[in-house]
């Protein structure tokens, strides 16, 4: 990644978890930095496009974690009845 492309993604990062994943919150929340004739377009896609990263890592995170689990209770034979 380029300095330009990890800024926007930290910030993308940032305001996901101050907006809980919500890309319509976060999306407003960048047009109201901009004036009032400029067209989001190019703002819209770098939000959608980090947004896609960070949750399929987020995905790719949990089902690891999951997997880990799971291998660890068939080893132990700990289950819940």
């Amino acid at each position: 990644m380029t300095n330009t492309e990890e800024k926007n993604y930290y910030h993308i990062y940032y305001l996901n978890e101050l907006y809980n994943g919500d890309p319509k919150a976060i999306l407003n929340h960048i047009k109201q930095k901009l004036s009032k004739k400029t067209n989001p377009v190019y703002q819209k896609r770098i939000v959608l496009k980090y947004l896609a990263i960070i949750n399929d890592n987020a995905n790719n995170f949990l089902e690891e974690n999951l997997t880990k689990i799971q291998d660890r209770l068939s080893e132990n034979k700990m289950f819940i009845n």
